[in-house]
């Protein structure tokens, strides 16, 4: 009787088994993924606070500098350097040819920009043109349990910031 029910409980185990270990390694992507999206959420916030602070102060001839240490500090307040891409433009621009002008952005995540020459102007609803920076980063890293048939076997996330700097 006792020889039984040992048998049972070892067929149950090995049928059980492999979905539970399934579960835990999805489970652990979906932790892994999650952790992507923090990191990258980190590096865009520590570069916003650059662009915010250190913003004020660009001019035509730093611009490409700027821009530059803007993806440095997204990187390494990110911690994900070596899989991380990452894009900085200044009023639209990856260098300093709209650096003299002042844009109104609307739509979605800044998706029209509309000039308003070299000084700022009403763009409706009391806001005024500025000077932004937009950020866009992308990381990725290889899943845990690469035939993961949820998460597939690359982890990758994206994020972007909108900051407005004068």
């Amino acid at each position: 009787m006792m020889r039984g029910r040992k048998a049972v409980a070892a067929l149950e185990f090995g049928l059980l088994a492999p979905a539970w270990l399934i579960c835990i390694f999805v489970l652990a992507d979906f932790a892994a993924a999650f952790y992507l999206k923090i990191r990258l959420a980190a590096g865009l916030s520590a570069a916003s606070y650059y662009a915010f602070v250190e913003g004020q102060s660009v001019t035509a001839n730093t611009v490409g500098e700027f821009l530059a240490n803007l993806q440095t500090v997204t990187q390494s307040g990110s911690g994900l350097a070596a899989t991380m891409q990452v894009t900085a433009h200044f009023n639209n621009a990856a260098d300093a040819t709209n650096a003299a002008n002042y844009y109104c952005v609307s739509g979605t995540g800044g998706t029209s920009w509309a000039s308003t020459g070299t000084a700022t102007a009403s763009c409706g609803s009391s806001l005024t043109s500025g000077k932004f920076v937009t950020i866009s980063a992308t990381a990725s890293m290889p899943s845990l349990f690469t035939a993961d048939p949820i998460l597939g076997p690359i982890l990758s996330a994206s994020d972007f910031v909108l900051v407005r700097i004068r």
